[in-house]
């Protein structure tokens, strides 16, 4: 591995074991083997994560505590209130590891993803699997959809989730302020654009993820007439001034920008390595820009390859 990619992985990993958790404020707890009586111990906490959110005695800048466990979902948890939710927890005490005490939301491809999120709130040390947005609006975001609000994701890996339209794992939506931190997305798909994350009009921050696998399944014949360049099988970027730095892009692809594509977007892509990615449309294996005036910094391409020209 040559110097540069190795710091940009240093990079993305840094860190992914601190743990920034809430100070002060009321805490509610959720666990598989609660009693469901008040979420104010893990002994009585709740068995869901929908039902500390609705907790009325929990407001904005509060903290929800999950333990470790594979929560099934029929429907997703919707968050209209600036609360933290934060998974990993062992159930004793305060004790809290994402890594060692996994906690799993599992949609199963029945609900329509983990979470719609329409608040300041912060999603941190979960994963999200099987999200699949289909039926009803949104179509949008396989495994959590933002709209109108600046919210946090932290430490939580996206695997295997799906949308019918655009963002298998997030779709964003006029989520100025948002950040995405920390995360790992894997083999997610979007049938049209944005594999991992669709980014629309959003001056979001995407800051040391790894994408992988992740794939855009659009084609021509499948466009948007309000984004008609289809692509970006880890992250499409609509409009907007997004932030992305310190992320690693393997092994991803879509029509166009197999890692990012970017349509009339003032992307500022800072320290990221884009690496065998495929377009497999006229160009952008690694990344692929249409309008806008998009920044690159300290960047690497490696690898990528596309139909006829620009693999990079």
């Amino acid at each position: 591995m040559t110097t540069k990619s190795s710091s940009i992985m240093v990079a993305v990993l840094a860190g992914a074991m601190v743990w920034a958790g809430g100070a002060g404020g009321a805490v509610r707890y959720v666990a598989l083997d609660g009693s469901g009586t008040n979420g104010l111990s893990w002994e009585t906490a709740y068995r869901t994560i929908q039902a500390a959110v609705d907790d009325p005695g929990l407001g904005n800048g509060d903290e929800i505590r999950v333990k470790y466990g594979t929560y099934v979902l029929s429907v997703p948890v919707k968050v209209e209130k600036a609360v933290n939710i934060y998974g990993g927890y062992s159930g004793s005490g305060s004790t809290r590891d994402w890594q060692t005490y996994q906690t799993v939301l599992d949609c199963e491809g029945e609900a329509k993803r983990g979470f719609d999120v329409y608040a300041n709130a912060r999603v941190d040390g979960l994963t999200i699997t099987g999200g699949y947005s289909w039926g009803i609006p949104p179509f949008h975001g396989g495994g959590i959809y933002i709209q109108s609000c600046a919210a946090t994701v932290a430490n939580c890996t996206f695997y295997r989730n799906h949308s019918q339209n655009n963002g298998g794992a997030i779709a964003a939506l006029y989520a100025h302020g948002t950040t995405i931190s920390n995360c790992t997305f894997i083999e997610n798909t979007a049938a049209k654009y944005g594999g991992a994350i669709w980014n629309d009009e959003s001056n979001l921050t995407i800051t040391g993820c790894a994408f992988m696998g992740n794939l855009a399944q659009a084609t021509a014949a499948d466009v948007d007439p309000d984004a008609p360049i289809p692509g970006g099988g880890a992250i499409f970027n609509k409009g907007g001034q997004p932030t992305i730095s310190d992320c690693m892009l393997d092994g991803n692809s879509g029509y166009y920008g197999g890692g990012i594509s970017n349509y009339f977007s003032n992307a500022i892509i800072r320290n990221c390595m884009l690496a065998n990615g495929g377009a497999t449309s006229v160009g952008g294996g690694g990344m692929y820009t249409y309008g806008g005036s998009a920044t690159i910094l300290s960047c690497l391409f490696q690898g990528n390859s596309t139909g006829e020209m620009g693999a990079g």
